[in-house]
């Protein structure tokens, strides 16, 4: 195989961003493509792990409760399709949300709750939400909670401002 430098391999490999810090000195960083300082960057996968170790961490410590409703937690969602599901079922994903999550369809609720969080380009003249937080309330219910487990990113940000919440903490 040739050589490859830095560069190269962060090029080759598609790398958007990149931080090195040692002992809270930032040493490296990187940016591609669209990507700069103040560009936030989703973490959606990865992102569900964490969220739910955290709150299952949370639920052993007796810091939550898995059978209370996201309402109890959150009464800015009382009136969405989360507001009568509990912890557990936002937990396990097993919400009835009309949410899609189909990337190859543009029509996809994904692609308005990134829109909403800038972290998607937002078409011109645009009036929808500009906040995670102002979209989540606009999520309606569409069928029974608790029924079947569906992909959702919504559900782990419900779960992590549920979390922020409860902790004091982002």
């Amino acid at each position: 195989a040739d050589p490859c430098n830095w560069a190269d391999m962060m090029e080759a490999t598609y790398t958007d961003a990149l931080l090195v810090m040692h002992r809270g000195e930032v040493l490296f960083e990187h940016f591609g493509g669209v990507m700069s300082p103040l560009q936030p960057h989703i973490a959606m996968s990865v992102s569900k792990s964490f969220m739910g170790l955290m709150a299952a961490t949370m639920v052993a410590q007796g810091q939550l409760d898995e059978t209370q409703r996201v309402n109890h937690y959150l009464p800015e969602l009382a009136d969405s399709g989360f507001g009568d599901a509990t912890l557990r079922q936002v937990m396990d994903m097993t919400t009835g949300i009309d949410y899609t999550e189909n990337y190859a369809d543009p029509a996809a609720e994904i692609w308005n709750h990134m829109r909403a969080g800038g972290v998607m380009p937002r078409p011109e003249g645009y009036g929808g939400p500009t906040h995670f937080y102002d979209y989540l309330p606009k999520v309606r219910k569409l069928g029974v909670h608790g029924e079947k487990f569906t992909y959702r990113t919504a559900n782990t940000d419900v779960l992590g401002w549920i979390v922020a919440r409860v902790s004091g903490m982002k």
